[in-house]
């Protein structure tokens, strides 16, 4: 599933929406490119790959495939490394779905402005082992973040404002945390 195209506010035509577009996911990306969560409102519609270039830098050679949410949508991924951390930046139908991160370090009280979160999930390790309750999930601000037992980040994940449930089915990553 692919979020469409829709009009910005202010937006007095197709053409003039589609140039705002780019405009707004820029500004959304260069706050996570510098750590800033606080203000963070989710990927807005029509964020593209040349978006993240734009504001992370060029990515590294090659790309990868993952397979998100328990709907296993089909997406593929290029990695970009800034100051603040490695950003790997899905797409699906060229649009830009998700962003995950294992190493960001973000500024501020990012998770006490982001206010209570709209769920919590437990996490897979592998062979059985599980962080129960590990991912706290801020979907209507497009913000999923998962903590080790001693409080460390280990993974962040940036999509466009839905529920919890989609998340889960098609936004997810299926690896979880690679550590």
């Amino acid at each position: 599933m692919v979020a469409s195209l829709v009009a910005l506010p202010g937006a007095v035509s197709g053409q003039s929406a589609m140039a705002e577009a780019p405009a707004a996911c820029r500004v959304a990306l260069a706050a996570v490119a510098a750590g800033e969560l606080a203000a963070f409102a989710g990927l807005p519609p029509g964020c593209t790959e040349a978006d993240a270039a734009a504001s992370f830098g060029a990515p590294r050679p090659g790309e990868g495939e993952a397979s998100l949410g328990t709907d296993h949508v089909s997406a593929r991924y290029r990695v970009h490394a800034t100051a603040r951390g490695t950003f790997a930046v899905h797409v699906v139908g060229g649009a830009l779905v998700l962003i995950t991160s294992e190493d960001v370090q973000l500024t501020g009280a990012w998770e006490s402005a982001l206010g209570k979160p709209d769920g919590r999930l437990d996490v897979a390790l592998g062979r059985g082992t599980s962080l129960k309750g590990a991912e706290s999930v801020w979907a209507s601000k497009g913000v999923a973040a998962i903590r080790s037992s001693t409080g460390a980040l280990l993974q962040l994940a940036l999509f466009s404002p839905t529920t919890v449930a989609r998340y889960r089915s098609a936004l997810r990553p299926s690896h979880a945390v690679r550590r």
